[in-house]
């Protein structure tokens, strides 16, 4: 009708002035959602595009606004995604069609050289709260590597899951997912026992043979990134980061650099 634009831009001056933000401004922007039913939730029954209002410049607004960046751009291909899906139905049709705005971000991915280095489930194990979880095998790796093989798809080798999950040779592991140029990121970590029942140990008291894992990776040559994760709290310490304190860090680094040079390999920071 005639008189819909006049009052929705009379509903959308006074969400500003109640807001204290407006709607395009690239200082402090406004951001609505719209819904296509009622205002009371129906989960399943309604579509919605959230943040609307983001675009090229507002974005730059929303990362000064909010001090992260990371929050803005991801907030903005949020509303561009759900906006293809709600508003232009770019979603696949069938089982078998691809998510069209996963093709162009595969695209995207490859210009740009972009690595995504899928973790494991943390703890392998399912379900969690109620909730299924698949990434808790190594038959699982090789399954989703297999279904999108592409030089942006590859793994975060964080040890201490693959450990966890029982029945894992690890340096078996990290050759055959190697080999194939597949892993992105290291995360060198040891635990005791696997699910249900494991701990977390320092790098040299867990179950695994660090030193074989060591020479596994210069075997396949890898060149990656490689961080110590995880290590208990020493005395002393306030634990206001647990895993993550500065001693057991040191620690962990340590001992890595020396399997590194008994194994007749070298490191660079």
């Amino acid at each position: 009708p005639p008189e819909l634009k006049q009052a929705v831009d009379d509903a959308m001056a006074k969400i500003e002035r109640e807001m204290g933000a407006k709607f395009g401004s690239t200082d402090n922007t406004l951001l609505v959602s719209c819904r296509s039913g009622a205002r009371e939730s129906m989960p399943g029954m309604m579509d919605t595009v959230l943040n609307i209002g983001l675009n090229d410049k507002t974005v730059e607004a929303l990362a000064k606004q909010s001090g992260n960046e990371r929050f803005a751009w991801d907030s903005y291909r949020r509303f561009v995604q759900m906006y293809g899906d709600v508003v232009l139905d770019m979603k696949p049709k069938t089982k078998e069609e691809h998510d069209p705005f996963e093709v162009i971000l595969e695209a995207k991915k490859k210009k740009a050289g972009v690595k995504l280095a899928l973790h494991p489930d943390d703890p392998p194990m399912s379900p969690v709260m109620g909730l299924a979880r698949i990434m808790r095998s190594v038959d699982a790796f090789k399954r989703v590597l297999d279904i999108a093989d592409s030089p942006s798809n590859g793994i975060t080798f964080c040890q201490g899951n693959f450990a966890a999950m029982g029945n894992v040779d690890l340096p078996e592991a990290i050759r055959w997912f190697g080999s194939r140029k597949k892993i992105y990121f290291s995360h060198f970590r040891d635990v005791r026992g696997s699910v249900p029942a494991f701990e977390e140990t320092f790098h040299d008291d867990g179950k695994t043979d660090m030193a074989a894992c060591i020479r596994a990776y210069l075997d396949i040559g890898y060149d990656g990134p490689m961080r110590p994760d995880h290590a208990p709290t020493m005395e002393g310490e306030s634990n206001e980061q647990p895993g993550y304190m500065m001693r057991g860090q040191i620690f962990a680094i340590g001992y890595m650099k020396g399997l590194i040079d008994a194994v007749g390999g070298k490191c660079t920071a």
